[in-house]
């Protein structure tokens, strides 16, 4: 095997492997209310749909567990915000 096809091979595991690390992550996301949309995405156009879903929610995601930043998220630990 050439190095050419060992590279392609390498890299084609790694994108089936990020891609399966976001689909488990948009499934667990409490934030998103469309995770179906995003999983679908995920599987037919990854390489258009993970640098998007990055950026929307996980660059831009709110601070976990930092009351001034973040609201509650079902099952966190924080607790209701005073007004």
């Amino acid at each position: 095997m050439s190095l050419i096809h060992w590279s392609l091979f390498v890299a084609t595991f790694m994108q089936y492997l990020l891609c399966l690390f976001f689909i488990s992550f948009a499934a667990q996301n409490p934030r998103s209310d469309n995770r179906g949309l995003w999983i679908a995405g995920m599987v037919l156009l990854p390489w258009g749909i993970l640098p998007v879903y990055w950026w929307a929610h996980v660059w831009n995601a709110p601070y976990v567990s930092d009351p001034s930043h973040d609201y509650n998220v079902p099952g966190g630990q924080l607790t209701p915000q005073a007004d």
